[in-house]
């Protein structure tokens, strides 16, 4: 053939040259994912995470401080492999070092989300192609899928230890990124409309390559400005912070009267909870003037007139409306109606009790909207 080996081959279905290059290339595909990135290295990631340090530890400690089957010089050579060991002599491995020592991993978010986005990402590229490879791998991404939701509940659960982070920018990332294999797939929307004549059939090349690279950028760029724009995940935070508040307000808003910091306590209330002959007050869960703590405050939410109209959106109708009614530092303190929808003027008539309300406290009542693609309006 004339036509050689170029890139045009994949943008056209004018010979069996370019059926046979793409049978190729997604036969290649297929082989790297399967069965090693499907499913391979998740195994692998417990036998070289887990029972390989498991061993090779256990076997330093053994020679290093127990068997001492090796001359003295040897065996400082090999304690610098083993685990908080380094600064040690060779007469003791205090009990605390070998537990550290036998730690595992922490939870690796960061590569669980790498495998979320890439994964999907090289299995899209199939939609490039015309081979029976395709339908292959997308069934076995499916069941990767499945394996690695039961290996993640086993990784995560049973063999990692906790790792704590502090913002959500990992989880924000992650969903920028997840742009890219939604981007491939409209790249390969572009591409197939190219190959069927009803997208720019007389274009070159060059031009061809522009709107497939054009596709995937605008979609790119269509992802993270809704994403950033609907949800705004940099303003988010994952905890409110509450004004001061005295002891007794706090104490209100807990389950226990010793703020939950004092497990031998907490026991001694598990196992004395336990008898039933004892009444709620006596429990020494509870503080000493529980007995005594007041009644909630019934609260009745009736209606509200000339609502102004907040939808964001044109032909969205008027606006949903919810109240809400709470105290101020007391999270639990809270009443809420159910949301009316399209009515300036709702008719809630909701009656609801509120915990932990104390004499003086000021009731504070907020009407919101109702919104699906972003957070409720005030």
């Amino acid at each position: 053939t004339d036509e050689g080996f170029g890139i045009e081959i994949l943008l056209s279905m004018k010979s069996l040259v370019a059926i046979s290059v793409e049978g190729d290339l997604a036969e290649s595909i297929y082989h790297l994912m399967m069965p090693g990135t499907f499913f391979v290295g998740y195994l692998m990631c417990i036998v070289m995470a887990g029972i390989v340090p498991f061993v090779w530890n256990s076997l330093l400690m053994k020679i290093i401080y127990i068997w001492r089957c090796l001359p003295d010089c040897f065996l400082d050579v090999l304690k610098v492999f083993l685990p908080w060991a380094g600064d040690l002599t060779l007469e003791h491995y205090p009990y605390r070092r070998a537990e550290r020592g036998f730690e595992p991993m922490e939870i690796g978010i960061s590569w669980d989300y790498t495998s979320m986005i890439v994964t999907p990402t090289v299995c899209f590229c199939m939609l490039f192609f015309v081979s029976p490879y395709v339908w292959q791998t997308f069934a076995m991404m499916f069941a990767s899928y499945i394996f690695y939701f039961c290996f993640c509940r086993y990784q995560h659960f049973r063999l990692c230890k906790t790792c704590y982070y502090t913002t959500n920018r990992l989880d924000t990332m992650a969903n920028f990124l997840w742009g890219i294999p939604l981007s491939v797939i409209a790249a390969a929307w572009c591409v197939w409309g190219l190959r069927s004549g009803h997208l720019a059939p007389d274009a070159s090349v060059p031009a061809k390559l522009g709107l497939v690279g054009g596709a995937f950028l605008s979609s790119l760029l269509l992802w993270v400005l809704t994403y950033w724009r609907l949800l705004d995940p940099w303003t988010q935070r994952d905890a409110n912070e509450g004004g001061n508040a005295t002891f007794d307000e706090v104490k209100a808003d807990l389950l226990y009267s010793w703020f939950n910091c004092n497990p031998v306590f907490m026991l001694k209330c598990e196992f004395y909870w336990q008898d039933v002959s004892r009444h709620a007050g006596a429990c020494p869960r509870s503080s000493e003037d529980d007995a005594t703590t007041p009644a909630p405050l019934k609260v009745s939410i009736v209606s509200a007139r000339n609502i102004r109209s907040s939808d964001w959106f044109p032909a969205m109708g008027t606006t949903d409306p919810r109240c809400v009614c709470e105290i101020k530092n007391k999270p639990l303190a809270r009443v809420e109606t159910a949301t009316h929808s399209n009515s300036n003027s709702p008719m809630w008539d909701h009656t609801g009790e509120m915990p932990h309300y104390s004499d003086g406290d000021s009731l504070t009542f907020s009407v919101y909207d109702k919104d699906i693609l972003r957070h409720d309006d005030c």
